[in-house]
């Protein structure tokens, strides 16, 4: 359960994951295009 990306692309290797429970049904309406 990582909350906090400590580095550009979440980890040393850039893997970009993000965790299942960081979106959920209280905070799924706020999500934006972070790119296009």
């Amino acid at each position: 359960e990582q909350k906090d990306w400590a580095h550009w692309g979440n980890t040393p290797a850039g893997n970009r994951f993000a965790a299942l429970d960081q979106i959920n049904k209280s905070n799924v309406d706020k999500l934006q295009v972070a790119w296009t």
